[in-house]
């Protein structure tokens, strides 16, 4: 019985968060510091807004498209300054970088660049952000000549 009303509970939950999202969505997807708590907010929750670009949040408010085509902007200028930096790029500069390419009024920030860059995990170990002393750098090199042993 404990485990049927705690269940109820998250849904209900979940529920109030689509709610919550459906009212907020301009500022969700304009706002980065309100899109990071806004993310946090889902997680703890159990709910990860990344998980699909299929799932309700993408319906609900393009999440998972955003987080898609940053990545693929990340990529693209990595790739585009490589001969430059040897494949490591300052996390501030990619995030200039990347506003320079992108249309419209949505902000990114820097846990918009790591998110973006965590979706890229599935192409394997090559790309990732990496901690230089007080610098982070956005690695992108080919896993045949990553030292990551992982």
């Amino acid at each position: 019985a404990q485990v049927a009303h705690a269940q109820e509970q998250l849904q209900a939950l979940r529920s109030k968060l689509a709610d919550f999202a459906k009212k907020h969505r301009g500022r969700i997807n304009s706002d980065p510091q309100f899109r990071q708590a806004f993310c946090e907010m889902c997680l703890a929750t159990g709910v990860d807004p990344l998980a699909s670009s299929k799932g309700l949040w993408d319906e609900l408010l393009g999440i998972g498209q955003f987080y898609d085509e940053l990545a693929v902007q990340v990529l693209t200028v990595c790739m585009q300054t490589r001969e430059l930096n040897g494949g490591l790029l300052d996390l501030h500069e990619c995030i200039n970088l990347v506003r320079l390419t992108r249309k419209g009024d949505q902000l990114i920030d820097v846990e918009d660049i790591e998110r973006a860059v965590g979706c890229l995990s599935a192409l394997g170990r090559g790309v990732g952000i990496r901690h230089y002393g007080k610098r982070r750098l956005v690695y992108s090199v080919p896993d045949e000549l990553s030292a990551d042993p992982a």
